[in-house]
């Protein structure tokens, strides 16, 4: 049997259906919970196979165990809401603006944007419109920037002024010119603006540092906690490094025993079965070696993509492309699909989904912009 995995093989559904290639896309497609699940039955169903501890130990304590520095550095370490009103509560506000900020506050979603019209809470309070108004823009003030915008324009613009940013070109722009930045019309902007091209160029690249998704940091602490990442970038001596979490899947190996036992038995009928056993070990460690390699890759590239991202936190992140991406891995773009399913890495800023670094499907708020 051939060991040698090469996901670039992957061109049509008949080769999908080959049981090895089939489990290698399987396990590259699993997150790190998933996969202690997936090992964990293995372990009790292949005899070959054995770990250096147990795995369910391993998941159990893995939180605790990473790295504990980065822990402390962790700053998404509640809700978004969490985060909103406790900044709230340190405005020293009446109770009744109180009251309509942690209402607006209840009406935010995931991704920070306001999903109530400031009329109807004007009208739940009995309250002048101006008055809720006045909460909103307070509300607008918090970090993360952006927060409780009502549009993709308002929270964009939020974030250049609270940058300090007295850009009058880049405001304009961001106010009426918002669809010409997602199809990256230069020139259509310079002509009705009289800006050089050169000019809206520099704005179109600031527009696109900014965060069209402000909660998106807070994603990580709902309910459902992510996976443990497989990756942590953490500065080192020697600067920021990419490392392997060992502690995220267990160290799979072929039992020595059983080797033995192998050996013993390979003339006898009983052979057979010790004999299918070690190829499926040894298919399966293969499957998580490539799995690990493909992941450390993608982390080393966003790496050198983000390093501002990995110094300075989320305003700095820059939205990578990914077809070209996985180009330049020469990997396919469905197995790179599959690689960042559900991958996550730790860095000082937190947890982050691979995702988070690149542009969003067009179902998503920013579509073409970031």
């Amino acid at each position: 049997m051939d060991f040698n995995l090469d996901f670039n093989l992957v061109r049509s559904q008949k080769l999908l259906l080959i049981p090895q290639l089939k489990l290698a896309l399987d396990i590259l497609t699993m997150d790190s919970r998933e996969l202690f699940d997936f090992l964990e039955d293995q372990l009790g169903t292949n005899p070959a196979l054995e770990a250096d501890m147990d795995v369910r130990s391993i998941q159990d304590n893995n939180e605790d165990e990473t790295d504990a520095q980065m822990q402390e550095e962790n700053e998404s370490t509640m809700s978004l809401k969490q985060h909103l009103i406790i900044q709230l509560n340190t405005m020293h506000l009446d109770k009744s603006s109180l009251m309509i900020g942690e209402y607006l506050i209840d009406n935010t979603d995931d991704n920070g944007y306001l999903k109530v019209d400031i009329s109807e809470a004007a009208e739940f309070f009995d309250v002048p419109l101006d008055r809720v108004a006045a909460v909103l823009n307070i509300l607008q003030s918090l970090d993360p920037p952006g927060i409780c915008a009502r549009t993709l324009a308002e929270s964009l613009l939020l974030q250049l002024k609270q940058l300090d940013d007295t850009d009058e070109d880049a405001v304009k722009i961001v106010g009426k010119y918002l669809d010409r930045i997602a199809a990256d019309d230069v020139k259509t902007v310079s002509d009705e603006t009289g800006l050089t091209m050169e000019r809206v160029r520099e704005i179109f690249c600031k527009v696109k540092s900014l965060e069209p998704k402000p909660g998106r940091e807070f994603y990580n602490d709902s309910a459902q906690s992510p996976a443990p990442p497989d990756i942590i970038i953490k500065e080192t001596s020697d600067g920021l490094q990419v490392l392997n979490n060992d502690e995220a899947v267990p160290d799979i190996c072929i039992s020595e025993s059983f080797r033995l036992g192998a050996s013993l038995l390979a003339e006898t009928k009983g052979g057979e079965y010790v004999h299918e056993n070690v190829k499926s070990a040894v298919w399966l460690i293969k499957c998580l070696e490539q799995r690990k390699n493909i992941i450390y890759d993608i982390a080393s590239r966003l790496l050198a993509c983000e390093p501002d991202f990995f110094r300075n936190g989320s305003k700095s992140v820059q939205k990578l492309d990914k077809s070209s991406f996985a180009a330049y891995l020469s990997m396919h773009e469905s197995i790179f699909e599959k690689a960042l399913n559900g991958k996550f890495l730790q860095c000082r800023w937190g947890t982050f989904d691979f995702g988070y670094f690149f542009n969003e499907g067009e179902e998503d708020i920013g579509v073409g912009l970031f």
